[in-house]
């Protein structure tokens, strides 16, 4: 599926589609979480306000710790191109979070069979 428009399906469909495309994760389920901020919101200094009518995406990401400071480079980039290309969102209105944890930090319903399918394109 690609994303055509700035609505918040299409906003974590960009997300999803580069975490598959730079990462090389298996596109399976993928759960995300897509809400809004009020009109004023700001996530930079005053120094360099957003302009009027403008669109921001703040993505955060968790993943487990083992991807290079390339790799996820090369994630922050094409997250910022699909969304430019596909929600008309900015480069310069794009913040990206990543929070990484290890193995045993993660569980899927405490169905450790289940965790190890979902994830054993990750697993060393």
């Amino acid at each position: 599926m690609r994303c055509k428009s700035a609505t918040y399906a299409s906003i974590g469909e960009c997300v999803h589609q580069a975490i598959t495309n730079i990462l090389n994760i298996p596109s399976v389920k993928h759960y995300q979480i897509v809400t809004e901020q009020r009109a004023d919101f700001s996530s930079t200094a005053d120094s360099r306000k957003a302009e009027s009518g403008s669109r921001a995406a703040i993505v955060l990401i968790y993943l487990m710790a083992r991807y290079s400071g390339r790799r996820k480079r090369a994630l922050f980039g094409r997250v910022a191109d699909l969304l430019r290309s596909e929600t008309q969102i900015q480069p310069r209105e794009v913040v990206i979070g990543l929070i990484e944890t290890p193995r045993e930090n993660w569980s899927f319903g405490y169905d450790e069979a289940l965790f190890l399918e979902m994830m054993a394109y990750q697993l060393p």
